[in-house]
């Protein structure tokens, strides 16, 4: 039997983007007047994919004005987000472009908290650890023949946690205040002020070095099988993999191990079927 931490960032305020949200929604606090009459008919004539001063300002006034929940996973979502380009026409017209962010939707506007901070945090809660992150832990232990419990999940410590003001989760740039305070005389000070890291694998990175596994991709979504079953634009995979090579970050090798997860799972069930 173990013990897992899984909840923690969900009910303390812990992920980065708590914080990232909080500053996207200082721009709010800007007259509407000026918002709207000055500051975004300027931006628009900025180039948006610039990684100049320009492109950041009228990224961030993008995603700043947004409402939530969409604020929240304006940098997620990918597929959603590129669909034009990215999905085959006939695959476009029987799919909901705005499917994902309803359930998002509906989990924040069911949200009895008034903060957004905590509205956010039941989203994720519902989300990113209910329909993601548990499921893979108990299951991958459970094929170890391990079981796992959650003390930080604790129906008392999730419901007094839910009934704090934001300010006791995400204060100014620091996350998890309530948690450091608490714990501030108990663990090291280097402890507390550890930068987060989290349990990624380096998938992206195997994508593009490991001579097996750059080919397993290759091979499987440039094959003729995987393409012709009408997810994705012509040319669109090839765009990816390309992007891919060019970038320095992990971004569209994650999009790509989703990609290679969903052909994978085709060939091993949908195709026996």
């Amino acid at each position: 039997m173990l013990l897992a931490g899984d909840g923690g960032d969900e009910i303390f305020g812990g992920n980065e983007r708590y914080r990232r949200d909080r500053i996207l929604a200082r721009y709010n606090l800007m007259p509407g007047w000026l918002r709207h009459g000055l500051v975004e008919p300027i931006v628009r004539r900025f180039p948006a994919e610039t990684l100049d001063l320009r492109g950041k300002a009228r990224r961030y006034v993008e995603r700043a004005s947004l409402p939530n929940p969409e604020r929240f996973y304006s940098s997620e979502f990918f597929v959603r987000q590129n669909r034009r380009w990215l999905l085959h026409p006939d695959f476009q017209a029987v799919t909901t472009p705005d499917r994902p962010l309803e359930i998002a939707r509906g989990h924040f506007e069911a949200a009895a908290a008034k903060a957004e901070l905590n509205r956010l945090l039941h989203v994720d809660l519902k989300i990113t650890l209910a329909d993601n992150d548990l499921f893979k832990v108990v299951r991958t232990a459970e094929a170890a023949g391990i079981g796992v419990r959650f003390p930080l999940l604790d129906h008392p410590l999730v419901e007094l946690m839910a009934t704090l003001p934001a300010s006791y989760k995400v204060r100014g740039s620091e996350k998890r205040f309530v948690f450091k305070q608490a714990f501030r005389d108990l663990l090291p000070r280097e402890t507390l002020a550890k930068v987060k890291h989290g349990f990624g694998l380096p998938t992206s990175e195997w994508l593009k070095r490991h001579r097996g596994f750059r080919e397993l991709g290759r091979d499987l979504l440039l094959s003729s099988c995987s393409l012709k079953r009408g997810y994705f634009a012509p040319g669109a995979v090839e765009e990816l993999f390309r992007r891919h090579e060019a970038d320095r970050t992990p971004f569209y090798g994650d999009v790509l191990w989703t990609m290679l997860m969903l052909e994978l799972w085709h060939q091993r069930h949908g195709d026996a079927s």
